[in-house]
């Protein structure tokens, strides 16, 4: 793992097996294929883990589906696509795109969450552009007033 200063970023390498951070200005980006290598956690909880360590803003998930649905668009070809949902809706609903205990880590540290598709052509590309096509997950925990 290493933080890359802002005039390098063009020129990170990225190794298999690794996880990598990149501190451009205030956005911070963690790009990660294994975090904990060997171990009960999935890549999305050590994704989740690291960005929660660096302070980002979001955690940004390319994943092999473009979204969240409210049932598996593989299995269900009526299921819904979610626009925005918030992460206690996505754990009450048991909507298992994303690891279960990576949306409690996000949860717990509101950190909103951009789900996407990782085989769509450019998708990550046009996620940092601002032309998203995939859920948003919202960090917003819903608590009764008493």
């Amino acid at each position: 793992m290493y933080a890359a200063p802002r005039d390098t970023v063009p020129n990170f390498v990225m190794s298999s097996g690794y996880t990598h951070m990149i501190s451009i200005g205030i956005a911070k980006i963690v790009t990660s294929a294994r975090y904990f290598p060997k171990t009960i956690f999935s890549t999305d909880t050590g994704a989740v883990l690291r960005a929660i360590e660096i302070e980002a803003d979001a955690m940004l998930l390319a994943k092999a589906i473009d979204g969240i649905y409210d049932s598996d668009p593989k299995v269900n070809p009526e299921a819904k696509k979610y626009d925005e949902i918030s992460i206690q809706e996505i754990i009450d609903k048991k909507l298992m795109a994303v690891d279960l205990t990576a949306s409690i880590m996000c949860l717990e540290n509101k950190m909103p969450m951009l789900v996407f598709g990782l085989n769509e052509e450019n998708s990550i590309v046009e996620t940092m552009k601002g032309t998203f096509t995939g859920t948003k997950v919202t960090a917003v925990s819903y608590t009764h007033l008493t």
